[in-house]
């Protein structure tokens, strides 16, 4: 399918160094009901343009980017579509923050003079998600962001995966071999395995990038494999979008306490 203008015009932003490439002109027509049904369009007619616009040379492994198209939820200021080197996610922290300074700098969102704070409603694919964002009257520019998302749950609490190579009773880098982890698999807009980075003999804090992604991936394929992911709601948003590695001390514990504001 030919894309339907010479050049699609891009904005690259950046939340905290991960990257955000907000197509704003140039896309073909992405038809659909609802958002989730232009996603199924985009992945299965349009996948070169997320090619084109993710992998080099024009991208990269970490090239983030989104699609704005037409929203379907009355309450949403803008609709968007998010793509990266592998597929089409559901949601993103990282490119929400940087499209709610994006949508009151580039006027989708009138900045709210009298407020600290200019509200943006983002629908993703996961559903609406509410963000915030600090505006200087005096210097017409936005600042820091924030968002609520859409619901979170757990849908798996310590559950045991049999994984390749990891965990234990497994001989450590032996794919043959499988051990135990233990982990929860719960939802905020996509779902995740956490895990205790110590069960793979890992330290979030030390161990290499390399070392993590490979217990990542061993984990992932597992949870896979033996466990149904499920939304309530969309079998759409009913699948493992990866694995999160924790030190260990995100359990409600003696370490954690209520915030105090």
């Amino acid at each position: 399918m030919a894309f339907s203008k010479s050049k699609i015009s891009t904005i690259d932003m950046h939340t905290c160094g991960e990257p955000l490439r907000i197509v704003v002109d140039g896309l073909p027509d992405i038809p659909g009901k609802t958002i989730l049904d232009k996603r199924t369009y985009a992945r299965e007619n349009l996948d070169h343009i997320r090619r084109f616009l993710m992998f080099e040379p024009r991208g990269h492994a970490d090239m983030y980017g989104c699609y704005l198209v037409e929203k379907d939820l009355p309450a949403a200021d803008v609709a968007v579509l998010f793509l990266h080197n592998e597929g089409y996610s559901t949601m993103c922290g990282h490119a929400v923050l940087a499209l709610a300074r994006f949508a009151v700098d580039h006027s989708y969102v009138a900045a709210v003079a009298e407020q600290a704070e200019t509200p943006v409603n983002i629908q993703c694919p996961c559903g609406l998600v509410r963000a915030f964002v600090e505006y200087n009257t005096e210097t017409k520019k936005t600042g820091r962001a924030r968002f609520q998302s859409v619901p979170a749950f757990i849908l798996e609490s310590d559950i045991y995966v049999e994984v390749a190579g990891f965990g234990e009773g497994a001989s450590p880098g032996d794919q043959n071999s499988t051990g135990k982890v233990l982990l929860d698999v719960s939802y905020g807009g996509a779902f995740y395995a956490l895990v205790d980075a110590k069960q793979v003999g890992l330290d979030v804090r030390t161990s290499s990038v390399d070392a993590l992604k490979g217990a990542a991936k061993a984990i992932k394929a597992a949870v896979q494999s033996s466990v149904s992911i499920k939304h309530p709601f969309s079998p759409e948003l009913s699948f493992l979008y990866g694995v999160i590695f924790t030190d260990g001390k995100d359990a409600w514990n003696e370490h954690c306490r209520p915030l105090q504001r």
